[in-house]
Order: C-alpha cells, then sequence, then structure tokens
C-alpha cells in the first residue's frame, strides 16, 4: 500500500514544496482484532495456568513512561520513570 499523499521528513525529501520519497507501507489491522487476540491469549494463560504474554506488570511500567513524558513536556523539566511506579 503506498500513501503519496504522506509526507516523511527524512533525507532525500524535498522540503521546500514538501515531496517526499515514496514508500511502502505495512497494512495493518483493525484494532479490534489486536484486542480480541489479547484476550484470547489472557483466558489461554487462566486456563493453562499460567503468566500471559503481557502482564500488568510490564504495563505499569509502560503507563509510568507515558506518564513521565507527558508531565516532562508540559513542565519542561527532565522526569524520572521511578517516581511514576508504585
Amino acid at each position: 500500500m503506498v500513501y503519496p499523499e504522506l509526507y516523511i521528513a527524512r533525507k532525500g525529501a524535498n522540503h521546500a514544496d514538501r515531496e517526499a520519497p515514496r514508500e511502502e507501507v505495512m497494512a495493518v489491522s483493525p484494532p479490534q482484532e489486536g484486542q480480541a487476540m489479547v484476550l484470547r491469549e489472557f483466558t489461554a494463560a487462566i486456563a493453562e495456568g499460567r503468566e500471559p504474554e503481557s502482564a500488568g506488570t510490564e504495563n505499569i511500567k509502560s503507563l509510568a513512561m507515558v506518564f513521565g513524558a507527558v508531565d516532562s513536556s508540559r513542565e519542561q523539566q527532565v522526569k524520572r520513570i521511578a517516581n511514576y511506579l508504585p
């Protein structure tokens, strides 16, 4: 799938008239398919008595990073991710 109207700011692009080299873009599935896969994996992990691939502890670390980045941008200060973890 090619998106010719997509402007890609990278080496080789003509920034004066916003022309950029064309680039193949990988097709992605609708978000609902990804959510369904996560739920299937989660229920399989419960049934098999194991930890799911996407564990809550890892997701908390991801959220801490996002919240730290948002606050850092808003306050224009360096933030430590550890301060956002329980």
